[in-house]
């Protein structure tokens, strides 16, 4: 037999062996298109023969179903995030407790850096403060050795300190009763008045002085008392406060580990200070003077070996109460943990690797 379509001699079959029509279907196809096309009044249902009416109900049908697959497929895919099942919940609720709950109905952070103030904490010890931050979840921080910790030498410096003020002040006080013993016997008034006002100016140089002579003794006496047993007080970002009375120190660094009996602490995620490329951008959180949770910027300027220890170095502003904070990359990834700057410049930081950290404690490794 000869194919209708492409003319191929074969056997007797149901399709071509050439082009691969069925014979039947072709043939049909052949008819309905020898009839004439319908317009739009053509489509009005009158009269037509029920096969005729039976086929155009299903053709419509089947374009209602249609319909209604695209736009159920094109809700999926407005729904389901790139690269995942339409099935597929887009985010998973995060569940909190303890003191991550805590902190977390005080604030809900905006972005990686505002979820890595919470996880930031400030640390008051008998003699100074500085900055620390959690670095897992059982509510271990790591801080500097310096912050928790203090050598005689600072001690003697402190004992010279308020042997010094005591001199000034005596001699200050001693000008001031030799000035008022005076004052009475003069007459010229302009002189009289400029010894009123020397009076005023050298007594409000003394009481200021006296203030600093009291601070320092104070401070000084709290270290004498508390420096075999001290009791630590971390503050979180939400100003509660929580007494810590041991510490874990390194021997090789200045870094030390201090515990909360708490559960659930948001932690920094460690990030990979090797993979750190100078220019990139990096923040310090900390407390400096006293300013709770202060986030400064700056770039990696470079790695450096001291003593045969590497640091990071940084132009990201490191001030007193930053020591022990977290330097963090643009994810919220803790790097390093600042430590110290270059005396007498500016911008010029530098803070220990987290990878040095993570080695020193073998708790942080369970």
């Amino acid at each position: 037999m000869k194919c209708p379509k492409c003319d191929h001699e074969q056997s007797p079959g149901l399709e071509c062996e050439a082009c691969g029509i069925v014979f039947e279907k072709y043939l049909e196809m052949q008819e309905r298109l020898a009839q004439p096309l319908l317009t739009l009044s053509d489509r009005t249902p009158s009269r037509a023969s029920g096969l005729h009416l039976s086929r155009w109900i299903r053709i419509a049908v089947s374009i209602v179903i249609l319909g209604a697959i695209f736009a159920f497929a094109m809700r999926l895919t407005q729904k389901a995030p790139s690269g995942e099942s339409p099935t597929q919940p887009a985010t998973k609720k995060l569940e909190i407790s303890g003191i991550t709950q805590q902190l977390y109905q005080f604030k809900q952070p905006g972005n990686a850096i505002e979820t890595s103030q919470l996880a930031t904490v400030f640390i008051e010890t008998p003699w100074g403060s500085g900055s620390g931050f959690f670095i897992d979840s059982t509510c271990r921080i790591l801080t500097n050795k310096h912050v928790l910790t203090i050598d005689e030498e600072e001690i003697k410096g402190l004992r010279r300190d308020i042997q010094v003020l005591e001199y000034v002040i005596a001699n200050k006080n001693q000008s001031i009763t030799d000035a008022e013993g005076t004052a009475p016997f003069v007459v010229d008034p302009t002189q009289s008045v400029e010894i009123n006002d020397y009076i005023q100016e050298q007594q409000k140089n003394s009481d200021a002085l006296t203030e600093r002579y009291i601070d320092l003794k104070s401070r000084l006496m709290a270290i004498e008392e508390n420096r075999d047993n001290p009791t630590y007080t971390v503050v979180l970002f939400d100003d509660s406060s929580f007494s810590v009375t041991g510490a874990t120190f390194s021997e090789n660094h200045d870094l030390a580990m201090l515990e909360l009996d708490q559960e659930a602490c948001p932690c920094l995620k460690a990030g990979k200070s090797k993979a750190l490329k100078v220019g990139q951008p990096v923040f310090t959180i900390g407390n400096p003077m006293g300013l709770s949770h202060t986030v400064t910027s700056g770039i990696v300027s470079g790695r450096r070996t001291h003593e045969e220890r590497t640091y990071i170095q940084t132009d990201a502003p490191i001030n007193p109460g930053n020591s022990g904070g977290p330097l963090i990359d643009e994810k919220g990834r803790v790097v390093g943990i600042n430590t110290m700057i270059l005396a007498n410049t500016e911008g010029i930081g530098f803070a220990i690797p987290i990878e040095t950290a993570l080695d020193e404690f073998e708790e942080l490794k369970r």
